[in-house]
């Protein structure tokens, strides 16, 4: 019953993936490569080669991993957890650790604390908090914490703060700072 019971959760969140990704114009080659896939090792694979556009796109989304956590965890693909190797959702007011080679695509009011060679997206209102080598991507309203040695691209309404040199970074010309 359970093997029947994995290989069913397997079609089903194939035929999610297939359908979301046909309906955001995924590329090709990684459409029939979802298509081929056999079972659930292959298809998470793809969906971690792809993740920041599978989260962009909302293919992958915090609904979607919570669904089939199981199966996905196995996997390496988390939501609202603390992780130090695999792929996580932060979404809603969740805080995420990360460290070591976890991704982690935060949205809404996450929170994510990025240590070590940690790599995180950052959309909507997010907070991130960055040390040792992690790397940053931040857009919408993101707020970036960290020091000079974090490598961060911005764009939107996202700021940077670098902590060690007190400075406040940020690409969009509108914004006015006021002295309180």
């Amino acid at each position: 019953m359970k093997n029947k019971e994995k290989e069913s959760n397997f079609e089903q969140i194939k035929k999610i993936i297939l359908q979301k990704a046909k309906e955001n114009g995924a590329c090709q080659s990684e459409y029939r490569r979802a298509l081929k896939s056999t079972n659930i090792t292959e298809i998470c694979q793809i969906l971690k080669d792809n993740f920041n556009w599978g989260c962009c796109h909302g293919v992958i989304t915090s609904e979607f991993i919570e669904q089939f956590k199981d199966d996905f965890a196995i996997n390496e693909i988390f939501v609202n957890t603390n992780v130090v190797k695999g792929f996580v959702i932060a979404s809603g007011s969740a805080t995420v650790w990360a460290s070591d080679s976890a991704t982690v695509w935060a949205s809404g009011s996450a929170t994510v604390r990025a240590f070590d060679s940690a790599t995180v997206w950052a959309s909507g209102s997010a907070t991130v908090r960055a040390s040792d080598s992690a790397t940053v991507w931040a857009s919408g309203s993101a707020y970036v914490n960290c020091n000079t040695t974090i490598e961060c691209k911005i764009s939107d309404h996202a700021i940077i703060r670098r902590t060690d040199t007190n400075i406040i970074q940020f690409c969009d010309g509108t914004m006015k700072f006021e002295k309180i």
